[in-house]
């Protein structure tokens, strides 16, 4: 009899721990406090842009940055992503579909587009080896043209099976320097399959998956993101950076987070447990599991950029950048390493407007070496999620050079094309002389 009592006590305690833990899962986790603001480097000066163009009257920079509006509406119409050919073409993503600029007057600007593929729901572009990838909602696709011009008829499937919310499908693409295709998806249950049938699996939460360009060899690389939407970016050892999104709702930490990224990192998130993404969005777990970097408060966080070329001075290289269409500012960190992770050490704004239209959604390095801005230009409305459909800009950020740092002219649009070309000998001399751009990939 007493044996029968000690178990049952032991049955009634049980059960008293497991319903806690419920209650807790329930409850969302402590909020994450913003960070501390990082200090803004000492050779930071900050001028206006409107000395040169009046269109710019308001858009600030750091002395020595050269801003120019190399496309705007009507060739480009409320565009969210741009990718570079090898020969310099631009293929920007407006809206539902893609299209190539060029300069057909030969004034530095983008005055001609063509529509060279529509899409739906398109939250991403990346050129590689002559194939454009294309995130669209649940799938990632890749496109080729079969005679090498006209039409991108070749048609293959990545992958599929990513079941985030609408605006938490798909997005971020990039090449890592392993060769791989790394990609990004929001919260929810993204039951991922392959092109050779390899399947990852993360469940009520957002990732960072990779596999081969073909889309063979899926696999997970990191979980516990809420809407880590737009690309990551490595740093020139290898480094992978994201940042993320993080909800207004829920009572956890709301705004952005800005992480450093090792495989098989999990950073706490998960959509509460059977719930449906689409109606309820609470998120609940251990926020910080992983640390972030930086927690960066309100605003957004579409992909980031790390300069790793040349045609900026050296303080400029290895810069974390990362748009914020919320607050109108392209932001700039100088991260460092920290034990085995990274820390921030300085932050400023490297492109900052008080033009309300101004909306920067990616920054991508040119093989000309310059920095250029796709601004979605458009107020922030969520009746109209792909924009006003009546302005759009893309800059081109170069060096003109201070009084102690002098001008750094780009290379021309055809650098990678070149590259391409040259014999080993060659190709040793010019990664040598460290001016290459983006450098050629081992694809393993």
């Amino acid at each position: 009899m007493k044996t029968l009592l000690f178990r049952l006590a032991g049955v009634v305690i049980a059960v008293a721990i497991f319903c806690t833990l419920m209650r807790a899962a329930d409850k969302p986790a402590a909020s994450a406090p913003e960070s501390t603001p990082k200090p803004a480097p000492s050779w930071v000066k900050i001028i206006d842009q409107g000395a040169n163009d009046a269109r710019l009257k308001g858009y600030k920079t750091p002395e020595g940055v050269k801003v120019e509006i190399v496309a705007e509406n009507p060739v480009v119409v409320n565009p969210t992503g741009m990718t570079f050919a090898d020969d310099g073409t631009p293929y920007v993503l407006v809206r539902d579909a893609i299209k190539t600029l060029s300069d057909a007057k030969g004034k530095a600007v983008y005055d001609t587009s063509k529509v060279v593929l529509e899409t739906e729901k398109a939250s991403g572009v990346l050129l590689h080896d002559h194939w454009l990838y294309v995130a669209e909602g649940d799938t990632v696709r890749r496109y080729k043209q079969s005679k090498g011009e006209g039409a991108y008829d070749v048609k293959e499937v990545v992958a599929h099976g990513f079941g985030g919310r609408k605006e938490c499908q798909a997005s971020g693409m990039t090449i890592g320097l392993d060769g791989r295709l790394y990609f990004t998806a929001g919260l929810g249950d993204n039951i991922v399959k392959g092109s050779d049938g390899s399947r990852a699996a993360v469940l009520r939460s957002g990732a960072v998956f990779r596999c081969r360009p073909d889309g063979s060899q899926l696999e997970t690389y990191a979980i516990g993101f809420v809407n880590p939407f737009g690309k990551p970016a490595f740093d020139a050892s290898g480094n992978l950076f994201q940042a993320d999104n993080a909800p207004t709702f829920g009572g956890e930490f709301a705004g952005c987070r800005l992480m450093h990224v090792p495989e098989g990192a999990d950073y706490g998130w998960r959509l509460k447990a059977g719930a449906r993404s689409e109606a309820d969005h609470v998120c609940v777990g251990a926020v910080g599991e992983m640390p972030s970097m930086l927690n960066m408060g309100s605003g957004s966080a579409t992909g980031l950029l790390i300069y790793n070329d040349t045609r900026f001075p050296e303080n400029y290289r290895g810069l974390v950048f990362r748009p914020d269409a919320a607050s109108n500012t392209l932001h700039a960190y100088k991260v460092q390493p920290k034990g085995a992770t990274f820390e921030v050490a300085e932050e400023f704004d490297f492109l900052k407007s008080d033009d309300p239209l101004f909306q920067p959604y990616q920054a991508v390095a040119g093989p000309d070496g310059a920095i250029y801005v796709v601004d979605r230009h458009s107020k922030l409305d969520a009746d109209k999620p792909a924009g006003d459909g009546e302005h759009g800009r893309i800059y081109r950020l170069t060096w003109a050079g201070t009084k102690d740092q002098p001008a750094l002219p780009p290379r021309g649009m055809d650098s990678a094309a070149k590259i391409a070309k040259l014999d080993d000998d060659d190709l040793i001399k010019a990664l040598l002389a460290g001016d290459v751009g983006d450098q050629p990939r081992l694809e393993l």
